[in-house]
């Protein structure tokens, strides 16, 4: 509301919420933005690879078109592959030159360690001991790994998945109880509420503190919490990018950037065909560290793509915005964007046709276009300002407590895992996407909706280069 009395300042805004702005203040954009001199993109590596950063681009080429100015353009990224790829994206649609500057970062100094354990013993080398029962309520030697050599530091527990997040946050606050020792494990992704994330955030950014968080990506970005000394990643992530930025949560203010790789794994019956007892996640990880270090390898920008899904969706943000307009016209609008490029006329016109064909738009008397009675649930949603798929998500309260959101809610009586404990459902409010809840002891593991994975095919290539080569990393490398 500031902005609109007074346009003037630093605006800090999501590419979801400046799409909500040029739907729904599409006229006050002059005003607001005709004096906008600069766009500055964080972590823009973050938005290379997905609709949401062509969706980017589209807005910025959209604002500057509707507000009559040409802001400069700036990404900042630590984990740029090609800087030239990066420039063409950023610069898609600007009549600004690119320019891209060049510095000596130095010689990076890293701590890595990869250490591979199964579920369950024996380990790797060991013998099978047929005189110990096997004790059901052992722990994941793994998690007892990172239990062990986070005791006394201030460290970060990197998962590939929310799910993972919860479960292995589960496991070491049950070795804290266990062990009659305090619970030093917090637990920080995109699902907890906010006041959650910011409680971990801010123990993080004290000093003096010992305790060690469980996240996902959302740590991996841009949220300053003070200086860690080591970060523990389970599993391989699926892209150099993410090793690199975990990576470099770490080693600030003088010390070396250090992680711990924590490969885990069921043992395979010796029965089972070759490619079922390769430890596959150890290769993975080992393929990301030597693209790193060999070949400076991080994931490029997906360049030439039709990406028809947002095609569709800036169609109509378009007409959502402008109102009617003539089918040429608003091919002239869509198609000029540079996300666009690669899409013929041809094919735009066998879009609209079947958006017309599903109401999604309609023709009016005068021959012109407006979105549909179909089209108008879909754009008057506020989930409608992404363009990654959103689970429905019901918000879960314990007391006056909200501890975050899950999908698909179980019957009152069974139990959920969320905020690294496990909860009792009392009542599902299917209206209102609400969850009651009571914490109870025991361990489930948690479910948060399913996402697209993203792994590049340079990554597969290098694991099979390290099926079948002889090398020893670390002295090639360099690596302490």
């Amino acid at each position: 509301r500031r902005l609109l009395r007074h346009p003037s300042g630093i605006l800090q805004i999501t590419p979801e919420s400046l799409e909500s702005m040029l739907i729904h203040k599409h006229m006050a954009l002059p005003s607001l933005f005709g004096d906008l001199r600069f766009i500055v993109i964080d972590e823009i590596h973050a938005l290379l690879r997905g609709d949401r950063g062509l969706q980017t681009i589209c807005q910025i080429e959209r604002l500057a078109r509707v507000a009559g100015c040409d802001p400069r353009r700036v990404g900042l990224s630590a984990t740029i592959g090609n800087p030239e790829d990066a420039g063409t994206l950023l610069g898609s649609g600007s009549r600004r030159r690119v320019a891209i500057p060049r510095f000596d970062g130095g010689k990076d100094v890293w701590r890595l360690s990869m250490e591979h354990f199964y579920h369950s013993d024996p380990q790797a080398g060991e013998m099978p001991r047929e005189d110990v029962p096997h004790k059901v309520d052992a722990p994941d030697p793994g998690i007892a790994y990172i239990f062990t050599h986070s005791a006394g530091h201030k460290c970060l527990v990197f998962t590939n998945s929310r799910e993972e997040c919860e479960t292995v946050c589960q496991q070491l606050r049950h070795m804290c109880e266990v062990r009659h020792e305090p619970d030093r494990f917090l637990i920080h992704h995109g699902n907890l509420s906010a006041s959650f994330r910011e409680d971990a955030e801010a123990e993080m950014k004290d000093e003096l503190s010992l305790k060690s968080v469980c996240a996902t990506a959302t740590l991996e970005l841009g949220i300053d919490i003070g200086r860690l000394e080591r970060a523990f990643q389970i599993d391989a992530p699926y892209t150099v990018s993410a090793f690199l930025q975990r990576l470099g949560r770490t080693g600030r203010r003088g010390s070396p950037s250090e992680m711990w790789f924590v490969m885990r794994e069921e043992h395979q019956d010796s029965r089972a065909i070759s490619p079922d007892r390769i430890p596959w996640r150890l290769i993975q990880g080992i393929a990301l560290v030597q693209l790193s270090i060999e070949e400076h390898f991080v994931e490029p920008p997906r360049m030439g793509r039709l990406p028809f899904s947002l095609l569709y969706h800036q169609t109509m943000s378009t007409l959502a915005a402008d109102g009617e307009m003539t089918p040429a016209g608003l091919a002239s609008k869509v198609l000029s964007l540079s996300s666009f490029s690669h899409v013929s006329q041809d094919d735009y016109r066998l879009l609209l046709r079947h958006l017309l064909a599903i109401n999604h738009i309609e023709r009016t008397e005068n021959g012109g276009l407006i979105v549909g009675i179909a089209g108008e649930r879909v754009v008057n949603s506020f989930k409608f300002y992404a363009v990654f798929q959103e689970n429905v998500e019901y918000s879960v309260h314990a007391g006056s407590e909200e501890l975050g959101t899950i999908v698909r809610p179980p019957e009152p009586g069974n139990k959920i895992a969320i905020a690294g404990r496990v909860w009792n459902v009392d009542e599902v409010d299917h209206k209102q996407l609400r969850v009651l809840v009571t914490l109870v002891k025991g361990s489930i593991p948690a479910y948060f909706g399913d996402v697209a994975g993203d792994i590049h095919t340079h990554i597969l290539e290098r694991m099979y280069e390290v099926l079948s080569e002889l090398k020893d990393i670390a002295a090639r490398g360099g690596i302490a």
